[in-house]
C-alpha cells in the first residue's frame, strides 16, 4: 500500500537526535529551577549536555544488526551469559572507529568530548553519574528512539497505529526531583 516505507536507520537516527533535543529543550526551560538548584546544572553545563546527548541520539544505532532487535537474539553473550545488545556495540564502535572524528573535531574544542564518554552515555556506564539521568532521554520506556520510530514507521506504512500527540508529550516533559523512594532524578 505504501511502497515508500523504505525509511532508513539513517533517517532514523537524525529523528531520535531531533526528539531527543526538543524533549531536552523542553526539560530545560520548564525545570530548570530544578536543574539548577537541586541539580547543580550551570547554563554552560546544560548547553554541553544539550550536545553531548545529540552526539549519543545520532549514533545510538550504528551498533544495530539487520532485521532490528530480532538479530540480537544471534549475539554473544559476555562472561555472565548475558547476550550483549546493540547499544554494546554502538558503545565500542564509537569508542574505536568513531574517537578521533569525535575528540579532534574542531567543533570540539568548545566542549572535550571524549568517544569514552559519548559510548557510556549509550551504554549506562557514564561518568560524572549525573550524565545517566539524561541517558533516558535516548533508552528508557518513553525515550526519543520510540517516539521517532513510533511516529515514522505509521507515517511511512500507512497505519495509525503509533501515532499519538508527540507535541503534547514533549511540551509537557519534566524533572521529577528526587525523593525518599527515588533517590535518583527523573523526567516524565
Amino acid at each position: 500500500m505504501y511502497p515508500g516505507a523504505t525509511h532508513t536507520r539513517f533517517e532514523h537516527s537524525l529523528g531520535v537526535m531531533h526528539m531527543a533535543t526538543l524533549l531536552f529543550d523542553s526539560i530545560v526551560n520548564h525545570s530548570s529551577d530544578i536543574l539548577k538548584n537541586e541539580l547543580g546544572y550551570k547554563d554552560e553545563g546544560l548547553k554541553r549536555t544539550r550536545v553531548l546527548i545529540r552526539l549519543a541520539a545520532l549514533l545510538h544505532d550504528i551498533g544495530h544488526a539487520p532485521f532490528s532487535h530480532a538479530g540480537e537474539d544471534l549475539f554473544p553473550a559476555d562472561h555472565c551469559g548475558k547476550r550483549y545488545k546493540h547499544e554494546h556495540y554502538s558503545a565500542e564502535i564509537v569508542r574505536h572507529f568513531f574517537a578521533n572524528v569525535i575528540e579532534n573535531h574542531s567543533f570540539n574544542r568548545n566542549y572535550g568530548f571524549s568517544a569514552e564518554q559519548v559510548a557510556g552515555l549509550l551504554e549506562g556506564t557514564t561518568a560524572p553519574q549525573k550524565d545517566l539521568f539524561w541517558r533516558e532521554l535516548i533508552d528508557g520506556q518513553m525515550d526519543a528512539d520510540r517516539m521517532d520510530y513510533l511516529l515514522r514507521d505509521s507515517l511511512h506504512a500507512g497505519v495509525n497505529y503509533g501515532k499519538y500527540d508527540w507535541h503534547r508529550l514533549v511540551c509537557t516533559t519534566r524533572v521529577i526531583p528526587p525523593d525518599e523512594e527515588n533517590p535518583s532524578p527523573r523526567w516524565g
